[in-house]
Formats: C-alpha cells, sequence, structure tokens
C-alpha cells in the first residue's frame, strides 16, 4: 500500500523508524548477513512493533502515575480526525514521545546485542584492508601467492574481488617485476616482459604474503596505532 497524503506517509516513517535504527546499529557494529529483501523487511517490521509496543507501555505507566499526559486513546480511535484535530499539540507531543523512545530502544538494545565485539566493524574485506587500509602511503602491495597446485606469482596487486560468490573471487597481479615459479623448478621465472597481469582466483589460493614497497624499492610493513608509517623491512623484494 503507498500512502496517498503526508501525514500517512509521516505515520509510516514513524512507524518503521525503530526498526531502521536498530538494523542500523547492528550492521555498524557487527558484519552484514546476506539476507533476502523479504526477511530484512521482516526484521525492520518485527523489530519496530516489538520496541513500538515497549514504548507504549512506557508512556502508558507514566501516564498512569501521573507524570505525563497523552492523548485518550479510546476517544482517538472512535473519533479519529476530529479529535486529532481539536487536541492537535497533545497529539503530536504524543506521538513524537513515542518515536523518540523506541528509536532510544532501539539503539540502546542494537547496542546491547553487540557490547561484546572487541572492535567496531569496518566495512572492509580481507583483501580490502591488506591491499588498501594497511598500505603506507606511497606504497604499493607487493604479493607473493601459493596456489593449492604449488604454483607460485610475484607481482603487484592491480585489483582485487572478494565480495562475490565463490568462484568469482580474484586477484590480478601486475608489474615489470611480475614473476613466476612453477612446481619443481629452482628459481623464479621473471615475466613481466612477456605478460602484463595475471587474474588468480582467490578460493585457490593456499597462501598470501604482502608486503609494502616504495617506487624506490623500500620496503615497510603494514600500518597500525603503534607504526602508522609501517614498520621498516630490510632486504629489498627483487623486483
Amino acid at each position: 500500500m503507498i500512502p496517498e497524503t503526508l501525514g500517512a506517509l509521516l505515520a509510516l516513517l514513524f512507524l518503521i523508524a525503530p526498526g531502521l535504527v536498530y538494523t542500523s546499529v547492528l550492521e555498524l557494529r557487527r558484519p552484514p548477513t546476506r539476507d533476502s529483501a523479504f526477511i530484512e523487511a521482516s526484521r525492520v517490521a518485527l523489530s519496530s512493533l516489538a520496541f513500538g509496543m515497549a514504548s507504549a507501555l512506557v508512556l502508558g505507566l507514566l501516564h498512569v502515575l501521573g507524570r505525563i499526559d497523552l492523548p485518550d486513546p479510546g476517544r482517538w480511535l472512535s473519533e479519529g480526525a476530529r479529535y486529532t484535530a481539536e487536541n492537535f499539540q497533545q497529539v503530536v507531543v504524543a506521538v513524537f514521545l513515542q518515536t523518540a523512545l523506541s528509536c532510544a530502544l532501539a539503539g540502546a538494545t542494537g547496542w546491547m546485542a553487540t557490547r561484546r565485539l572487541r572492535s567496531r566493524y569496518r566495512d572492509d574485506t580481507v583483501f580490502g584492508s591488506v591491499f588498501r587500509r594497511y598500505p603506507p602511503v606511497d606504497h604499493y602491495p607487493w604479493v607473493h601467492v601459493r596456489l593449492d597446485n604449488d604454483i607460485e606469482y610475484w607481482g603487484f596487486e592491480r585489483m582485487h574481488d572478494d565480495r562475490d560468490e565463490a568462484g568469482t573471487r580474484m586477484i590480478v597481479l601486475q608489474g615489470k617485476g611480475l614473476q613466476r615459479k612453477l612446481p619443481g623448478e629452482n628459481g623464479r621465472l621473471r615475466i613481466g616482459d612477456t605478460w602484463d597481469v595475471v587474474a588468480i582466483d582467490a578460493d585457490r589460493i593456499r597462501c598470501l604474503e604482502v608486503v609494502y614497497i616504495s617506487r624506490d624499492g623500500k620496503r615497510r610493513g603494514a600500518t597500525s596505532t603503534d607504526e602508522p608509517e609501517g614498520r621498516p623491512l630490510s632486504a629489498p623484494e627483487p623486483t
């Protein structure tokens, strides 16, 4: 059903706001789940209903205790628009209080449900962190990959995709220093002069090693709180 008036649209937003707050807090503080649109919509609707009922109980208790003044629900339901027009300010305040309390309960519940997490979730995959967030300034990921058939590759990471389903996750290596070592070979073969890039199926990777190299050949480790510029490393990697 599509709301036909501004009031109906605002009412719909007030109704689903607690569920949206709850799911937003969960998504910010833990890895997202790949659910269908129906399941996500159901989660928002059910959580909105639960937090709405909880806030209504709290406000009703405060009204019984004489702490706040709320509209008469019986007259509101029976008289509808006329009651709203005659008690407009009271109705607006009640709707605002109910929505604000529902959203506060939803946010607090979402935070409590994820409080055991040691750190706030970052919307990064493992490869995204290693290749984009960890490199020091002006340093580039130099990657050593060993596949499940013992073929090895060395090269600079050009791009990667590890968010899709199995079978489509890829890492692309490039550079003039691109190298390969086949099982049984004693040394690496430089293939960067004849091949531009190598696309590797990430699901076949047995081991992946990464170091960060600047244009002048200096090597550093990943950035961290203790090493914001990355730990200096010795013995430059042959490129």
